[in-house]
Formats: C-alpha cells, sequence, structure tokens
C-alpha cells in the first residue's frame, strides 16, 4: 500500500511539499524521480514541516480547515437556493454525464 498526500493546498500552495507512506525502495526511487523533475524543498522547511507534524499541528489546522470549509459550503448552498428552486446537497464525489450517455454502476 502506498499513501501520498500534498501538504500544500490545506496549508499554503507555494509550499509545494507532500508526503509519502510507502516500502523504503519505492521511497527512494520517487526521490530519484523527484529528482529529475523538481529540487528538493529548502531543508529548513522540511524540517519546520517535520517539527508541525510531530507536534499535532497539522490535525488541529485540518479540523479547523474543514470546519471552516463546511461553513462557507452552507453558506455559499443557501445563497444558491434563494436563486435556484433546487439546489442539489454535496454528498461526495459528484460526475455529469452528457444526456443520453450510458451509465455504469461501478462494483
Amino acid at each position: 500500500m502506498v499513501y501520498v498526500s500534498s501538504l500544500s493546498k490545506a496549508l499554503s500552495p507555494g509550499l509545494r511539499l507532500g508526503f509519502m507512506v510507502a516500502d523504503p525502495d519505492l521511497i527512494d526511487e520517487a526521490r530519484a524521480l523527484r529528482r529529475l523533475v523538481y529540487r528538493h524543498p529548502p531543508t529548513n522547511i522540511q524540517y519546520q514541516m517535520a517539527h508541525f507534524l510531530a507536534q499535532g499541528h497539522y490535525e488541529t489546522h485540518l479540523r479547523r480547515y474543514h470546519f471552516d470549509s463546511a461553513q462557507r459550503w452552507e453558506r455559499l448552498h443557501a445563497a444558491c437556493s434563494a436563486i435556484c428552486r433546487r439546489v442539489a446537497r454535496w454528498r461526495g464525489a459528484n460526475m455529469l454525464t452528457p444526456s443520453g450517455c450510458r451509465r455504469r454502476r461501478a462494483d
């Protein structure tokens, strides 16, 4: 199993920092590929982020981020509902298909 995530969206788009949880050999390969595409982020930022994660601040930040995002979504939904007659509630991933397109349920 491999887990890859970015810290940029929730913290700062300019951060360009993420993490990977995987077999050490796969991580070594990913590092080698990254060196070809993008130089590593500054070491001081990596150390600061490691400290931020270890102290539990990221989890606290994410809880606040999700709470704030949910509140913004509710305000947006209320505003759209005031204008439109019927607005769908968000229930996770949404996909639109052209009318007439055959739809199949994924197993």
